[in-house]
């Protein structure tokens, strides 16, 4: 068998023992001296152990290494070297120059994938695919393998060692853009590959333009990566690669290689069949993942938590797109269901704006951390729209294009968030490309798939917290899907919430619970839906004619009072477009600056939020400096550009520091009046009215209900008062509940009403446990009194009626 033989057959193998038994067969698998250390590193297991904690997160970095691979190889073509200052300078400038022919100032339309039409659009793609083969999940103990193949630029058989194969080295350090430079080689999928031996097979061939050495510099070069166990006296495993040629001491060889023009590294998927490796390359890379811990038991390509979310989350904006192909045997379906192209959660959402996403969004924001610029955005999917989500993924933070770190779908329910009622539909992008160096470091981990836990990035996300709190089309969103919700069960919510009002009446223990006595609040928004505003008429301007304080002329400054350890908030009026000043082109930049009396001159104010514009409206927050005293008096500058202006708009606001209550010192401040009960006040009262909602089988899946849910909870508290107020979405249809139904004996009804009272009252202990006792009940491992309540009442199902039924036969 020769090299090139040996190679296919190693690309068609599908479990480690096939790869074992194959290297076995021609003397290379027992023979450790034919094993180089990975990074010519014997203690790498480290550097390899320590990175992400999850597949598909480490699946993301061998794709964002063959997009990479991609515009390397465009740049070398035009014979541009990578690193130099004539080179693209971002990743959006690469696609646009190398792929659209756009050089100069970029447009909107420039480097951007989702402009692309689909003709384009997939054949970009076959140049970079992802195909499964092997066993589904549900076949047994198996996983599939994944095969990352590329169009890159590729890499001699003799550059193995400092490239694939090598581990913190700087080899794109310098190149402007690209995504992968911490050179960890993507080796964080090593961890996830097959069970025992974490086997992985590299093959590449290096674009023939760029060779002008020996023979085997055009040859086909591949090895294939193992872990091996601890030998004795050390306390690790070692991952080493094959490289049995030339060696001249104890795993210092080089890797196989042989001749060839062409080699098939990519997959097909037409009327004729499906195959991961029948379509030839003349260069370029294939990384084949054997036996990878994917529990993907559905065609990938297909939506529904499946792989195609779950990277679209996780790239949400790429540079290029990539094709999935599955190539597993036993799926049914039309040629065109086993192939498809991902772009990014961020590039489908734009496609299909109109059709899925609720009007007036994405939403957008800005946030100034540290003098660098945060853009938020935030999509609402209309509830038709299915396919986008996976799983319970919801924030992402990325870093040009690709995910850094994730918030999930509990976030929103957070009291200091408050979009319990959206959580299923909201999708939120937070760019944070602008943020280099010691900043970026002090945040994210080098696997690139979550936050360090630090002031900083508790900070970031306190202004999210306060931003998606207080947007105002968020909220009118959320008031018009719960109206909506109540009114379509109302007639039959509305009698099981009165009884519970006259049960609660009846029970004092109980009422003192409850603020505003025992009756049932309105269950509707005080604001309502606010549907149909004169601000759905606002057409805005990409640059703006003005912007200024809100109800005031182009030139007048604001003259206004700022409480002492509070932020301030100013508002401001435009006819700029919503996405001004989160748009990826063009768009406006704000500065905020404070003057320096010591000084003489302005210097920047530190950290703060801009929400919009929205509708010709926008709105800065931030703290006073420290140092700030009652009695100070602050000039502050607001100061707004974009590329169309010579001048910027520039606008002067006086404050003038006071205490808290905004009155002069020496005052107190009145005690808020508590007209919970009989208008005497309660310290205990800080509970609304539960309202409860039912849900049947035919909306489980909306509520992620089955059979055995029981409760989900959804806090409703605004921020404007103390009162505590939660929805209660009640599973008429649960298991146990509909077993006790079927007993001709028992009273329907009132069965039913006793099972979710019950449930209730269990819940709002808990519920009150966490305002009133911060939560002395520790569950660790839950992210909010709301799930702890799903948890709860799914467990307390199967005992609820019996227990009812045992302490009602008790007698003296």
């Amino acid at each position: 068998m020769d090299n090139r033989d040996l190679c296919f057959k190693l690309l068609q193998a599908d479990t480690e023992q096939e790869v074992e038994e194959l290297l076995s067969a021609v003397g290379l698998w027992s023979d450790k001296s034919k094993w180089r250390y990975l990074g010519d590193n014997e203690n790498n297991f480290g550097s390899i152990g320590n990175q992400q904690s999850e597949a598909v997160a480490a699946l993301t970095e061998k794709l964002i290494n063959s997009v990479d691979a991609r515009l390397m190889n465009e740049c070398r073509l035009r014979g541009t070297d990578p690193e130099s200052t004539s080179a693209p300078q971002s990743i959006r400038e690469a696609v646009a120059r190398f792929y659209e022919g756009v050089t100069g100032t970029l447009g909107d339309e420039a480097g951007r994938v989702a402009r692309w039409p689909d003709s384009q659009t997939t054949e970009e793609a076959n140049k970079i695919t992802l195909s499964a083969t092997g066993q589904k999940p549900s076949e047994g103990t198996g996983y599939p393998c994944i095969s990352i193949a590329d169009a890159g630029e590729g890499q001699t058989p003799d550059m193995f060692p400092e490239t694939f194969l090598s581990l913190q080295k700087s080899n794109k350090l310098r190149v402007p853009f690209v995504q992968g430079k911490f050179n960890m080689g993507a080796t964080g999928a090593l961890q996830f590959c097959s069970p025992k031996h974490r086997l992985q097979l590299i093959i590449s061939r290096r674009n023939p333009s760029f060779t002008n050495g020996s023979a085997r510099d055009n040859e086909w070069g591949f090895t294939v990566v193992r872990r091996e166990e601890a030998e004795q006296g050390t306390r690790s495993s070692v991952f080493t690669y094959l490289a049995p040629l030339d060696v001249t001491s104890a795993r210092n060889g080089e890797v196989l290689s042989f001749s060839a023009d062409t080699f098939p590294l990519f997959p097909k998927s037409d009327e004729t069949g499906r195959s991961a490796y029948a379509r030839s390359a003349t260069h370029g890379s294939l990384v084949k993942l054997y036996e990878y811990n994917l529990s993907n038991k559905s065609n990938i390509v297909l939506s529904g938590g499946g792989l195609l979310q779950r990277i679209d989350f996780s790239l949400p904006d790429l540079a290029l797109p990539i094709r999935l192909y599955e190539c597993r045997p036993g799926f049914r379906g039309k040629p065109g269901s086993f192939a498809t192209n991902v772009m990014g959660i961020a590039a489908r959402l734009e496609r299909d704006r109109m059709n899925n996403l609720e009007d007036g969004f994405p939403l957008g924001a800005v946030f100034r951390i540290h003098q660098c610029e945060v853009r938020v955005k935030v999509h609402a999917l209309k509830e038709t729209a299915k396919n986008y989500r996976s799983g319970k993924n919801a924030i992402a933070f990325t870093i040009n294009g690709q995910t850094h770190a994730t918030k999930d779908t509990h976030f929103f329910r957070k009291q200091s968030v408050g979009m319990g009622q959206l959580e299923d539909s909201l999708i939120v992008i937070i760019d944070c490309s602008d943020i280099e160096g010691q900043l970026r470091e002090d945040m994210f981990l080098n696997s690139r798939d979550r936050f360090r836990d630090n002031q900083v990035t508790q900070g970031l996300v306190s202004k999210l917290e306060s931003f998606l709190k207080g947007e105002p089309t968020l909220r009118q969103l959320k008031n018009r899907r719960r109206e909506e919700e109540i009114c379509k069960q109302l007639d039959e919510a509305k009698p099981l919430t009165e009884a519970l009002s006259s049960l609660i009446q009846k029970t004092p223990e109980l009422s003192r619970l409850f603020a505003g006595g025992p009756s049932i609040p309105s269950p509707f928004p005080r604001s309502g839906s606010q549907n149909g505003n004169a601000a759905s008429n606002f057409r805005g301007k990409r640059f703006p004619t003005y912007f200024r304080f809100h109800k005031r002329g182009d030139d007048e400054h604001l003259e206004r009072q700022a409480q002492i350890d509070s932020s301030v908030r100013i508002r401001f009026d435009t006819d700029a477009q919503d996405d001004y000043f989160h748009r990826d082109s063009e768009r406006g930049v704000l500065e905020v600056d404070i003057f320096d009396e010591a000084e003489d001159h302005w210097k920047p104010l530190g950290d703060f939020s801009l929400v919009g514009p929205t509708s010709g409206n926008a709105n800065l927050s931030f703290q006073l400096p420290f140092g700030a005293v009652i009695g100070d008096t602050l000039l502050i500058r607001v100061r707004v550009t974009d590329p169309s202006r010579i001048d910027s708009f520039d606008l002067e606001a006086i404050l003038t520091v006071v205490p808290q209550s905004g009155s002069l010192p020496g005052e107190t401040k009145k005690p808020p009046v508590n007209n919970a009960g009989n208008g005497k006040g309660t310290e205990a009262g800080n509970l609304a009215i539960p309202n409860i909602i039912p849900v049947h089988e035919v909306d489980w899946e909306k509520h992620g209900f089955d059979e055995l849910s029981a409760l989900k909870v959804i806090r409703q508290t605004d921020g404007e008062s103390e009162t505590q107020e939660f929805d209660f979405y009640a599973n008429y249809d649960n298991k146990y509940l509909l077993t006790a139904l079927k007993d001709p004996h028992r009273g329907g009804e009132a069965l039913k009403a006793m099972f979710i009272y019950s449930q209730v009252l269990f819940s709002i202990a808990l519920l009150n446990d966490e305002k009133t006792n911060k939560s002395s009940v520790s569950f660790d491992e839950i992210p909010d009194a709301e799930t702890m309540v799903e948890l709860v009442s799914r467990r307390l199902a199967p005992f609820i009626i019996p227990t009812l039924d045992a302490m009602g036969s008790i007698s003296d």
